[in-house]
């Protein structure tokens, strides 16, 4: 079940950078992913790592997979209880990813007021 996605969008317009927050009953955990559209992260093998900044706090990495379907415009979070313990508290978050065929950017995410209802 999706509880949050908050968007950020890319210089183009065309294309749009998406967090999103789950609990999946299948697997009986919670999940945290990226997407965008029009567009690829630039994953390899071993995935990707991602900066992260919440708040005014330092800036983290956090170590992402592709999609097990290798959709390369989805990626997955790892380390999520502390992903998701600094999302909760948070009011704003940056986040540097890359994406194929452009620069790095840092897309802000405005997350306060978001949903927790859903979360195990």
């Amino acid at each position: 079940m999706y509880f949050a996605i908050e968007r950020s969008y890319l210089n183009d317009i065309q294309s749009v950078i998406q967090i999103c927050v789950r609990y999946t009953e299948a697997t009986n955990k919670n999940e945290v992913l990226l997407t965008v559209t029009n567009g690829f992260f630039n994953v390899g093998v071993y995935g990707i790592t991602i900066s992260v900044k919440f708040d005014s706090g330092e800036i983290e990495r956090f170590d992402c997979t592709r999609a097990t379907d290798n959709d390369f415009g989805t990626i997955f979070i790892s380390k999520v209880p502390k992903f998701i313990k600094e999302l909760e508290k948070s009011k704003t978050m940056m986040i540097e990813v890359s994406i194929y065929g452009k620069n790095d950017h840092i897309y802000k995410f405005d997350t306060e007021g978001l949903k927790w209802d859903y979360l195990k």
